[in-house]
């Protein structure tokens, strides 16, 4: 009898460890308490990495186990590497990777769909969290995958939390849906604090990516074909092969926003209580949640970081002192006086936009417009900036925050399906068109827009530009009827934006095409003519200066530096 007992009991001690090794937990932020995710909560995940890893794997906790269950074949795998010291070869430090799929797993595509983030350090690629070298165990993984059945992202980490540091268990660490309404405190600790909407962040989306390994920047010491006394030694680990240089991310993360931005979009629009499908009367749908879908063209959700093409300072300060300075003259990047990507459309980024070119060459083709390598070294020693508390400048020239894909795409998206038109957003722009991040101006006028209108998708391009189209639309009614019932002062930006929406001869688009062509007689004039380029070229980096300050200590854009404002922009010291 009493070894029947003993046998029931290994069997139930055999359970619940089987029973544990399975479990998936969830953690709210990084102070909250580790909780057993439930089989409801369990039932709502449906993204790439749960289905083909934690929902009968979430025992894998190996590194390589991981990769192989979510793509076998080494091939469709890509490894890319960030860090704002990446330009210092110097052993003994730490980089962090994302690694994403392509190509599919059974009937589950795998691009722009899942992707993970590590840590590894010049010695080797950790993915062993049971082994006794250091540099050799896995500490953490952190993942998103995107949920095509429930439209959003889900977020997960591995680590330690909750296990008393004895083993790593899976967290889901909550989805993107509503994250867009999260309070700063709200934020503090979760995944939101840096993924402000809740989709994929990459910061430096665009050329040349001032900290990512790239076709820009290549980094020797992580190419494993350079020789033993350059590269690192992790350079011979198997995932070191899949290196891929940061411009093939960019088109990755570009799909995944488009995807996010869309669903945002369909989300926001009347359905049927029976059959979820869009509503449509007489032609017409109606928007449910305008404030928080129009806020994108109002209000910076994000930024995104942007230098001079391909010119790099040579004052960079890692991994030592160089005062060389830049080797050739440079335009200032054109996002860096307006808002460029979506007014031009086109370029890298792929937006429709508002077709005004102009914006998109905005001082780019007079070089009396160009900033000098010695004018560039002056403004640079003048302003006193530092990285990590060193004298310098950032690899690239003119680094600078600049409006967000993910604001842009959300605008872009609305537009094409009609939600507003290409008048209304360059009416917005047109209200402080340089500052084309955190206007105050444009984010006091959002509180005009209804929670609640009705449109019709526009038939083609040419209808969706069409001027009468515009003044009929229900958004620009009511805006202005609004506006109109505030009774604005002469002079106040509500009563400028009212009189840019009416048009009084002009289409909001001509008028900002007016606006962009007197912006750039002015300040080019003044970089033209000797006796004012020096106060004026002072003047502009000023305001690169005030740019990188205002989104570090901004409550929310101020999350996305991760280095507490010593590695992400050069600036003075406080």
């Amino acid at each position: 009898m009493r070894i029947a007992r003993c046998i029931v009991w290994v069997i139930s001690i055999c359970s619940t460890v089987c029973a544990q090794d399975q479990r998936l937990f969830k953690q709210q932020s990084n102070s909250s308490a580790v909780e057993l995710l439930s089989t409801s909560e369990r039932s709502e995940l449906d993204d790439p990495l749960f289905t083909l890893v934690l929902k009968d794997h979430a025992d894998a906790v190996n590194l390589k186990e991981i990769l192989d269950l979510l793509q076998p074949d080494g091939d469709e795998r890509r490894l890319f590497v960030v860090d704002e010291r990446i330009k210092d070869p110097q052993d003994g430090q730490l980089r962090r990777a994302v690694i994403d799929f392509r190509g599919f797993r059974g009937p589950i595509r795998l691009n722009s769909n899942v992707m993970l983030s590590v840590s590894f350090n010049s010695e080797d690629f950790p993915t062993d969290p049971t082994s006794g070298i250091p540099a050799k165990r896995l500490r953490f993984v952190e993942a998103w995958g995107w949920d095509n059945h429930r439209r959003r992202y889900n977020y997960y980490r591995l680590d330690e939390a909750g296990s008393g540091g004895a083993k790593l268990t899976w967290k889901f660490r909550g989805s993107s849906q509503k994250a867009d309404l999260l309070s700063p405190d709200e934020r503090s600790g979760t995944c939101m604090a840096c993924h402000i909407n809740g989709a994929p962040v990459m910061k430096e989306l665009l050329r040349p990516w001032n900290n990512w390994h790239s076709i820009d920047s290549p980094t020797n010491y992580l190419n494993p074909s350079q020789p033993v006394n350059v590269r690192w030694p992790v350079t011979t680990h198997p995932l070191m092969q899949n290196l891929t240089g940061a411009e093939s991310l960019e088109q990755s993360i570009i799909a995944a926003i488009s995807n996010f931005a869309t669903a945002q979009v369909n989300r926001g629009l009347l359905r049927s209580d029976n059959t979820g499908n869009v509503v449509v009367r007489n032609g017409q749908v109606e928007v449910v949640q305008a404030s928080r879908l129009l806020r994108h063209l109002f209000v910076t959700t994000e930024f995104n970081i942007i230098s001079a093409d391909r010119r790099t300072s040579n004052l960079h300060p890692i991994p030592e002192a160089n005062e060389t300075g830049p080797a050739d003259a440079f335009a200032i990047p054109s996002t860096f006086f307006l808002n460029a990507d979506l007014i031009a459309g086109g370029g890298p980024s792929g937006l429709d936009g508002l077709k005004i070119d102009e914006a998109r060459a905005f001082l780019g083709r007079d070089p009396h417009h160009f900033v000098q390598p010695d004018e560039y070294k002056r403004l640079v020693k003048q302003s006193q900036v530092q990285i990590d508390g060193k004298p310098g400048d950032a690899h690239f020239c003119w680094l600078i925050p600049a409006p967000s894909h993910m604001d842009d795409k959300m605008i872009d998206t609305l537009m094409k399906r009609g939600l507003v038109t290409p008048h209304f957003v360059a009416a917005v722009l047109a209200v402080d068109l340089r500052n084309p991040i955190l206007s105050e101006k444009r984010a006091s006028l959002l509180r005009f827009c209804p929670d609640r209108y009705s449109f019709s998708e526009p038939a083609n391009e040419q209808n969706r530009f069409d001027i009468q189209r515009h003044r009929d639309h229900e958004l620009t009614k009511k805006v202005i009827e609004a506006i109109e019932a505030f009774t604005p002062d002469p002079g106040s930006t509500e009563a400028e934006f009212l009189a840019i929406l009416r048009g009084n001869g002009e289409t909001p688009i001509e008028r900002l095409r007016q606006q962009i062509e007197a912006y750039e007689v002015e300040v080019g004039g003044r970089l033209a003519e000797p006796a004012t380029r020096a106060t004026e070229l002072t003047r502009l980096y000023g305001l690169v200066l005030q740019s990188r300050r205002r989104v570090l200590n901004d409550p929310v854009l101020g999350s996305l530096d991760e280095t507490g404002g010593r590695l992400l922009f050069p600036l003075p010291p406080d």
